[in-house]
């Protein structure tokens, strides 16, 4: 990837890809599987199918617990709030802090 592909690469990776994640994931997911059960299936789903699409080609245990794991943390902050803005809000900046270097590369002089 070229210099000058790095913006739009961020723009997707860091704010385009957490809200359209979240509008499924969450939105959808959550609201149509299991909605409300005493057993969380709903959050367990959403955090399962969030870490599975992540692992890409990283077919790990640990790869997946990764991810699965961030999933759960967002699918119960949305459960908790009833409200997609701050599953949102945290995963554009779990992406910003991942995509740190790509950042610095596309903003310093070099």
């Amino acid at each position: 990837m070229g210099r000058q592909e790095l913006p739009y690469f961020l723009l997707i990776a860091c704010f385009i890809g957490p809200i359209a994640e979240e509008l499924i994931y969450r939105g959808v997911l959550m609201t149509t599987f299991f909605k409300n059960s005493p057993w969380y299936g709903d959050v367990l789903l959403s955090a399962i199918i969030f870490g599975y699409i992540h692992i890409n080609f990283a077919l790990t245990p640990l790869a997946f617990f990764i991810y699965a794991s961030g999933g759960l943390i967002l699918a119960l902050l949305y459960r908790m709030t009833k409200n997609l803005y701050y599953p949102i809000l945290v995963h554009i900046l779990i992406n910003i802090t991942s995509f740190w270097n790509v950042w610095l590369l596309l903003f310093s002089g070099s």
